[in-house]
């Protein structure tokens, strides 16, 4: 019987252990160069992030000076509503209307709506309309206490600053020694304020920001309304 024809091999290329080291370390580069692009992404949106929250604070701080000099030397003028506010500092809310009237006073000084959004709240959305406005489309703590004529005075801030012991409804009262901290919620763990200068500052971590004490030496409590 006659011999099957033998194969030749010639011109057939094995993938060598070389080959699969160079496949290997390619794959490798190109996952790395994803993930730092991918990482470098990410810092460049958060950056930008931080710039427009604080952009925003400062324009809401600024509405707020406007707002006291056309009415009154102090940010306690009476509102759209009828209602002074001093009234309604008087009384300790058990809910967030409180936070919605103080800024839909400042519609005619804003303009739009949208400044009360950071950009970093992703569980927020933006409101229609003043008319329409609610909470949830509000990302900042106001101070109830804040005045012009105490520059020093904290304002307005990221809603992400937490705190360990309870508050009272939407209401936390802050003092020197309570323990607060930036929640990870928005900016990383970290978070930006005004002061009622119009003055834009951040914080990190479970530090109080040393810039909090002059606000306490002026009014040993500071009481912040949550949305």
């Amino acid at each position: 019987m006659k011999a099957p024809p033998r194969r030749s091999h010639a011109g057939v290329c094995a993938f060598t252990r070389t080959d699969a080291l160079v496949a290997v370390a390619a794959t490798l580069i190109l996952a790395f160069l994803a993930l730092t692009f991918i990482v470098m992404s990410r810092a460049a949106k958060e950056k930008a992030q931080n710039f427009q929250c604080r952009n925003k604070l400062k324009s809401m701080a600024v509405a707020f000076r406007v707002f006291a000099n056309d009415n009154e030397p102090k940010f306690s003028a009476v509102f759209p509503t009828g209602i002074p506010m001093e009234k309604l500092t008087e009384t300790q809310g058990t809910n967030s209307s409180t936070l919605v009237t103080y800024f839909r006073a400042l519609s005619n000084e804003l303009g739009a709506s949208l400044f009360l959004l950071c950009p970093a709240d992703a569980a927020r959305i933006s409101a229609t309309g003043w008319p329409t406005l609610t909470t949830n489309n509000i990302s900042y703590f106001l101070s109830l206490d804040a005045r012009p004529n105490a520059p020093e005075m904290i304002l307005m801030g990221d809603r992400n600053l937490e705190w360990v012991t309870p508050r009272v409804g939407s209401r936390l009262e802050l003092t020197a020694s309570t323990p607060v901290s930036w929640g990870r919620s928005l900016h990383d763990g970290c978070g930006q304020f005004s002061l009622a200068d119009g003055s834009v500052h951040h914080g990190c971590g479970t530090k109080m920001p040393p810039v909090f004490l002059p606000s306490f030496a002026k009014v040993g409590t500071n009481s912040l309304e949550f949305p």
